[in-house]
This record gives structure tokens, C-alpha cells and sequence, in this order.
């Protein structure tokens, strides 16, 4: 064994391994860590050496194999280590420096319940190819009376799970991050505040504090270090957004004249430096940095009025340029940010839209679908092609499809026909399948059929819901291989998937989600091979299940928490 194995080799009831914490911040009641459960010595790996054999020191003695040992030499020969020992279902891995890790590779399942106390929600992680083997462990330490914990995301590289602990009156509230490695999760991490938005890198985060906006970056020795602020007590509280160059445009805004400064926050160096962009801003109402990270846009609104909308570059300088005169215009960008999208009603009620390519600075707008009435108009997920909705009569529109690379007449098709409060479409990850709603006359059935930009599908319907009941949550899963959705009406709600796999065409048909009770939320897993969802029974039990959707027939769904009433599960997000 060559020194000291990385990290804990041996996790006991109630441990926590390693303590970290933000710097300079004092951990509140009902600070996170470690449950775990206690576990029985595992066995040894490599062979040892040979006891007896001559040395001068314990360096003659070391075979390089942290997990057999630490080799000693004892009166001028080799005496044998003793073994690390793991945790059930961990074993000693040489290769991360004997400490212990799992074998099993399956992604974590997250999940809040009440499993120990009744009422006070905690947060439990389980390794998914270990369910019915593996104890749950708890994230959180015993929590304070009045404390519980809601919410949770990942970071993106998926390693760092984030959750908030709160007490409800008087709210007071921080937030909880916990790594995941490959052996037993680490003991979590207080952070200040009750809300955070990662870099698109996941190095450094954003966090809204009172009178200000502060950055904080991740450190090697597991600690959160705030690396930037600009609280200032004369300020309100600051928003802002990231670029993906991990730069953070952000808003300050003074308590005194209510006017705004739009500010960039960038790392030169080891040290972030804030550069003003637009100042005296007063009233400001809206603001939205483009997906590009080039340039952004905002408009003040005055009383029960809109000033015009100014455009600005994040890095050319310059002064702001008007985008659109006073009025409520809504704007987006395309997902890639080569194209926005303006709206602009006008003196007799017509909302006029533009469509823009390359920089909004450069103000380069052509007017789609003249003489049509629009109520909204976005980007389909690919960029290249704008969504209408159209009024059709008093109780429904059109959904109308329009490509403007076809022709200068900007071209378009008609998808399908919505009642006034559908909505959709719904597209999947990889921006070509979607779901749409189609009614055809009013108050009918919904009908759910599938559209591809690519022409695989072709308004094939799968489902039809009664028209007194209402469809929710459609998601597609990664891959295009299923279609899963909400149904019913208010309060109870069934779910069902669609399989795509072998039926690419033609007529494929919905599969109700197991289980008994209302559906109370669902998700798919980061490959499209599994869905999680929680069902709550009459008496107010809500059990989470997990369902391998990976072979050609579904296997039957395993329950993931205890016996609590579960109110979030979802699965770790694979890394590419």
C-alpha cells in the first residue's frame, strides 16, 4: 500500500464523511449532512507480500496496492497490512487510492420524503441497480423542529446535487449541496440564500443576496468561496444571466432612485472584475441576454406603460440602439441566437411580426406573414423555422408552420387546429418530434398526434381525450422513444407512455402508467430508458416508482422510497 487511502474507507451509522462548508458563513439550524447506515467489514483485495521477506524500510515492503494494506517492515522483514473496510454493497478500489467505491455504475436516485418523520420531508439518495439491496441514505442531518426540505437540482456535470432547507415561520432558509462520487455521497455543504444559477461550465454559480449579486466558485478542498459581490446597501436585490463564455451580465438597481445599472462580470485572470454596460436605466421592466452571449436587450416600463426597447452588445461598446418603439413587444431569440422574433401590435389591433437574422444590434427585420392575424409566434427548437398561432374562429386557432427559407412569401403550413386554451407544441431534446393537440370542432375530443420537422411522423395520432378532461406535463424522452403525458380531471390524474421504438408510423398506442392512485408527477431519465413517477393513493401516501423502459416488454415497476409520502424523485443525469 503506498500511504493513506483517499478518503474515508469506512463509513459508520450516521456518518457524514468529510465536513465542508462556505467560507466565512456559519452553518443555520437544520444544516445538511451525512445518514448512511452501518456496515460490515468487506474483505481484503491484492495479495499481500509474503511476510518475512528482508527489508531495510517499509518503502521495500510497499507493493503499490493500497487496498491489501499498508506493508510494514518489521526487525528487517515485511509484515502483512490489515485490509480497509467498506461498506456493503462498496468494495476497495486501488486505482482511486483504496478508497471505497461502488461497483454498481447505475445513476443515483434523489429523492424527498417523509420516510423517518411523519410530516418533515428529507432528502434520500438510493443507487438505482441496488434498489431492494441498498438502505436508502439521508442527505440531510435530523433536522431542527419546523425545518424540512423542498426543491433540488443537478449541476451540470451532474455531480452536485442542490437542495433547500427552510423553516417556514420565521422563514429563514439556505441551501444544501452534496457530491456524488463513486463511493458514498459526501457530507453536505452549507451555502447561503435560498436560490443559485450555475456557469453553463458548473465551475462557479450565481446567487442573488440581499442589496446585490455575488459569485461563488467550487474550491479542490470541497469548500464554496464567494469570489465576487456587488451587495451594496444602497441596493435592492440583483438578478442577472450567464453567458456561455461563463461571464454573468447582471442588473443593480439602487434603492434611492430606483434607477438600474446593467453590469458584466467577467475572470481575468484568477480575479472577477465588473465593467458597467448601460446605466440610469429607470423603471426597468425586462432584460434578456441572447443565447450567444453577444448582446442583450431591455425595456423600462412606466406606470401602465412601455418605453421603447433598446438592443446592446455585451463586448463591441457603443451606445444602446432602439430595437422597437414604446409598447409591449414580445421578443425572443432562436436557440442558436442567429434569429429573433419581434412582435408589435398595431393602431387597429393587429399584431404585426419581424423576423430578424444575425445581430438584433444590426436592426435587420423583415415582416412575416403580412396580413395575417397572429397572437404569438416562436422558433421551432432547430432555429430554422417560426410556429404561428393564428386565430381560426371564436374558439379555436391555427398552428401554422412557417419556413422562410422556402421564399421571400414566407410559405407555411397548417399543423393543426387548437382550442383557445391548448397549448403546444411540445418538442423532444433533439428538436424534431413533437406533440401537438389538434380539436376538431369545439369542445371535442382532444386528439394528440406526433409532427417531425424531419418527416418521420407525420401527424400520426396516438391518443384521444375526452373532451371534459385535460391533458398535461407531455415530454418526450431522449431519442425519441417515448411519449409520456398527464390526463384526467382536476384532482385526479392518470399518466401514460407512448412507444415509438416499433411503430414508427401508423398507429401506435398509449400504455397507462402501473400503479394505483392519482399521478402526481413524472419524469424521464437523461438516456429516455426509464420513467419515475410518483402516485398518491387517498389516504395521502405518495409512493415514487421506477420504471426500465429499456426492453421491448415494460418490466414491472420498483418502488424507491420507504413508506413516507414522497414529494420530488428523479434520477442523476448521465454524463456524456
Amino acid at each position: 500500500m503506498s500511504g493513506a487511502p483517499g478518503g474515508s474507507a469506512q463509513a459508520s451509522a450516521g456518518s457524514g464523511g468529510t465536513g465542508a462548508a462556505v467560507e466565512d458563513e456559519p452553518s443555520p439550524a437544520g444544516a445538511a449532512g451525512q445518514g448512511g447506515t452501518a456496515g460490515q467489514a468487506g474483505t481484503a483485495g491484492a495479495e499481500p507480500i509474503v511476510d518475512g521477506t528482508p527489508c531495510a524500510t517499509s518503502d521495500d515492503c510497499d507493493d503499490g496496492k493500497p487496498c491489501d494494506g499498508q506493508e510494514a517492515c518489521v526487525s528487517g522483514f515485511c509484515a502483512a497490512g490489515e485490509a480497509p473496510s467498506c461498506d456493503p454493497n462498496l468494495q476497495c478500489s486501488d486505482n482511486e487510492g483504496g478508497a471505497c467505491v461502488f461497483a454498481d455504475e447505475s445513476p443515483w436516485i434523489v429523492y424527498q420524503a417523509d420516510d423517518d418523520t411523519p410530516g418533515v420531508p428529507e432528502v434520500y439518495a438510493v443507487k438505482r441497480g441496488l434498489l431492494g439491496k441498498m438502505t436508502p441514505i439521508k442527505l440531510n442531518d435530523p433536522l431542527d423542529a419546523g425545518w424540512e426540505t423542498i426543491g433540488g437540482t443537478w449541476s451540470p456535470d451532474h455531480q452536485l446535487y442542490t437542495f433547500i432547507v427552510r423553516q417556514r415561520s420565521p422563514y429563514q432558509a439556505t441551501m444544501q449541496t452534496v457530491r456524488f462520487g463513486r463511493g458514498l455521497p459526501e457530507k453536505a455543504v452549507t451555502i447561503p440564500g435560498d436560490s443559485m444559477d450555475w456557469a453553463p461550465s458548473g465551475r462557479a454559480f450565481a446567487m442573488s443576496e440581499a442589496s446585490g449579486i455575488s459569485i461563488y466558485e467550487y474550491a479542490t478542498d470541497g469548500t464554496f468561496k464567494r469570489a465576487f459581490t456587488s451587495t451594496d446597501p444602497d441596493n435592492e436585490d440583483g438578478y442577472g444571466d450567464w453567458t456561455p463564455l461563463d461571464e454573468l451580465v447582471f442588473i443593480s438597481t439602487s434603492k434611492l432612485t430606483q434607477k438600474s445599472s446593467i453590469r458584466l462580470a467577467k475572470l481575468e485572470g484568477t480575479t472577477w472584475k465588473a465593467s458597467e454596460l448601460a446605466t440610469g436605466i429607470a423603471d426597468l421592466w425586462r432584460f434578456d441576454v441572447s443565447p450567444t452571449g453577444t448582446e442583450f436587450i431591455y425595456q423600462a416600463q412606466h406606470s401602465d406603460s412601455y418605453g421603447p426597447m433598446y438592443v446592446m452588445g455585451v463586448h463591441s461598446g457603443g451606445a444602446p440602439k432602439p430595437l422597437a418603439p414604446a409598447g409591449y413587444h414580445p421578443f425572443s431569440w432562436s436557440r442558436d441566437g442567429s434569429k429573433f422574433l419581434l412582435l408589435e401590435e398595431d393602431d387597429a389591433g393587429y399584431t404585426k411580426a419581424y423576423l430578424g437574422t444575425g445581430s438584433a444590434y444590426s436592426r435587420q427585420m423583415t415582416q412575416i406573414a403580412p396580413g395575417e392575424i397572429i397572437s404569438s409566434a416562436w422558433f421551432t427548437p432547430d432555429s430554422k423555422q417560426v410556429i404561428l398561432w393564428e386565430p381560426a374562429n371564436e374558439w379555436a386557432h391555427d398552428v401554422t408552420l412557417l419556413d422562410p427559407a422556402k421564399n421571400t412569401a414566407y410559405s407555411y403550413d397548417t399543423l393543426a387546429r387548437n382550442g383557445l386554451r391548448d397549448s403546444g407544441p411540445f418538442f423532444s431534446q433533439d428538436q424534431d418530434l413533437a406533440v401537438i393537440p389538434e380539436r376538431d370542432y369545439n369542445n371535442t375530443e382532444i386528439h394528440l398526434l406526433l409532427f417531425s420537422l424531419s418527416g418521420r411522423h407525420s401527424r400520426d395520432r396516438f391518443d384521444s381525450i375526452p373532451p371534459d378532461n385535460e391533458y398535461r406535463d407531455v415530454r418526450i424522452s431522449a431519442h425519441n422513444e417515448f411519449v409520456a403525458y398527464t390526463k384526467g380531471v382536476y384532482p385526479n390524474y392518470d399518466g401514460a407512455y407512448v412507444d415509438l421504438r416499433y411503430n414508427t408510423s401508423g398507429d401506435p398506442k398509449p400504455v397507462r402508467l402501473p400503479g394505483e392512485g392519482t399521478l402526481y408527477s413524472f419524469n424521464f431519465d437523461s438516456s429516455g430508458t426509464a420513467l419515475y413517477y410518483i402516485r398518491e393513493l387517498d389516504n395521502g401516501a405518495r409512493d415514487c416508482y421506477y420504471l426500465d423502459l429499456s426492453r421491448q416488454v415494460a418490466q414491472a415497476p420498483i418502488k424507491v422510497n420507504r413508506d413516507g409520502r414522497t414529494n420530488q424523485c428523479s434520477a442523476q443525469p448521465l454524463t456524456p
